[in-house]
């Protein structure tokens, strides 16, 4: 995906390598090896993909995030969970009902459906379908703990069934897993 992006920003929309932050993408090439299988346009009853619609397609089959740093350039990284901080909280930071907090449960989902492999189907030259793989995850924590009990569907690129799981994962861990 990282490497579809940076081809998509240099050849087609002219972005020079000072406009684009190369380490960035080396690290997400690294960091997401998904093989994604893209049809441009998606089946026959469709017309092209705006270059906006087919990145952000990309990037959301890939869980990856595009930015401009600090430095103005083009960034892109991986989504996935924070990793642990320096700061800790001790007793003398603690007053109590000093602390509030919310959260809503209108976002989480026990289910996670993602559709990969699309393939179109024609029955005759006026109707066209489609087929899709589906792979499905569901999250104990948002059904035993969050007492939630809803699924979302999610579309990808993926066309192999293995990348498309650690995808479903990855949602379900997003959607599901908060505590």
């Amino acid at each position: 995906p990282a490497q579809i992006i940076l081809d998509i920003f240099k050849r087609v929309l002219g972005l020079s390598e000072s406009e684009i932050n190369a380490s960035s993408f080396t690290s997400a090439l690294s960091l997401r090896t998904d093989s994604l299988g893209i049809a441009i346009p998606a089946t026959s009853m469709e017309s092209f993909p705006t270059i906006n619609d087919l990145v952000l397609s990309i990037i959301n089959s890939a869980l990856l995030r595009i930015y401009i740093d600090d430095n103005q350039t083009w960034k892109l990284s991986g989504i996935g969970p924070i990793s642990t901080i320096s700061k800790t909280t001790d007793d003398t930071e603690i007053l109590k009902s000093s602390t509030k907090h919310s959260f809503s449960y209108g976002d989480i989902v026990s289910k996670v459906i993602v559709e990969y492999d699309a393939q179109e189907r024609g029955d005759d030259q006026n109707r066209t379908s489609e087929i899709v793989e589906r792979e499905t995850v569901e999250s104990e924590t948002a059904l035993y703990l969050h007492k939630t009990k809803k699924q979302r569907t999610f579309k990808s690129l993926h066309f192999k069934a293995s990348e498309a799981l650690v995808f479903a994962t990855r949602l379900s861990y997003i959607f599901g897993e908060r505590r």
